[in-house]
């Protein structure tokens, strides 16, 4: 598992690639069990008031497509959580973000 803080903005991913440890992260994370089949890829926020939030993510190894389908959920549901638009500057911000996290997951 790989932590990635989402710096300038609150909150850190945390990044994994193996299903078996995604689930083992989700249950911590959330509380409960996962239900569903084994995806190539999902995203989960535990966003509590008070607290800056963390962001699950599981993409299949292999699949940087899945990945960065993945960290625009990511970057989505951190944008709407402090309410900047995602096409704020042209979208520069968000595409800053996509790039950071794809750095901090070892894709160049």
């Amino acid at each position: 598992m790989v932590k990635i803080p989402l710096e300038p903005y609150p909150g850190e991913v945390h990044l994994t690639r193996d299903f078996k440890e995604f689930t083992k992260l989700y249950k911590l994370l959330m509380e409960e069990e996962y239900e569903g089949e084994q995806p190539y890829g999902a995203t989960s926020s535990n966003q509590r008031p008070g607290y800056a939030p963390i962001y699950l993510v599981y993409a299949k190894r292999g699949y940087t497509s899945t990945l960065t389908h993945e960290f625009s959920h990511v970057l989505l549901m951190l944008f709407e959580h402090i309410q900047l638009s995602p096409n704020v500057g042209n979208g520069e911000p968000f595409a800053y973000m996509i790039s950071h996290l794809m750095n901090k997951a070892g894709i160049k």
